[in-house]
């Protein structure tokens, strides 16, 4: 169905404006920039699920509260408790990705209050450094100056892996 509808999309140039050729034009670039903006609403929706999906490889799923080496009470996908709400636990994979998604959600909004990127890979970069280290952490210890990655500082935090994944994110074009 999408592809008839994007079919019949780029031909309505052709049978409306057939004798008005600035119109056509006019018309066929405003199309070009909507499947341009389509294309990045898809580049930037799998980048996300790519963020989503390697904070579950390194963190693990655990479906009872426990103690994260940062000393914080968690569950699911390295979740906190105290910004997760009421939960029932067990908790099942299902709500922790939901609750996992929730929180990161929470982190791509400070991340786009505190700091002005020019690109989504960016804000999911720092949202995930927010996710793992806390934005309090990430505004204290300047790991973000005049919107740039201090990859320097970056590089000292524990988990190497992680910091690795922001960076290659953060400076992904």
């Amino acid at each position: 169905m999408k592809k008839l509808l994007t079919i019949s999309i780029l031909l309505i140039p052709e049978l409306i404006f057939s004798g008005m050729p600035e119109q056509k034009n006019e018309l066929s670039s405003l199309i070009v920039d909507l499947t341009r903006q389509e294309k990045q609403i898809i580049l930037d929706q799998k980048n996300y699920n790519k963020v989503i999906e390697f904070i579950k490889g390194h963190e693990g799923y655990r479906a009872y509260p426990y103690v994260c080496p940062g000393g914080f009470w968690t569950v699911g996908y390295g979740c906190i408790i105290k910004y997760s709400g009421k939960l029932n636990f067990p908790l099942s994979e299902q709500q922790a990705t939901k609750l996992l998604k929730q929180r990161f959600d929470q982190c791509i909004n400070l991340a786009k209050k505190h700091f002005e990127f020019d690109t989504y890979n960016k804000y999911l970069a720092v949202s995930h450094l927010i996710y793992a280290v806390g934005i309090g952490r990430v505004l204290r210890e300047q790991l973000i100056k005049d919107n740039i990655l201090d990859v320097q500082k970056l590089k000292s935090l524990k988990y190497s892996k992680n910091r690795e994944f922001e960076i290659q994110l953060f400076y992904d074009k």
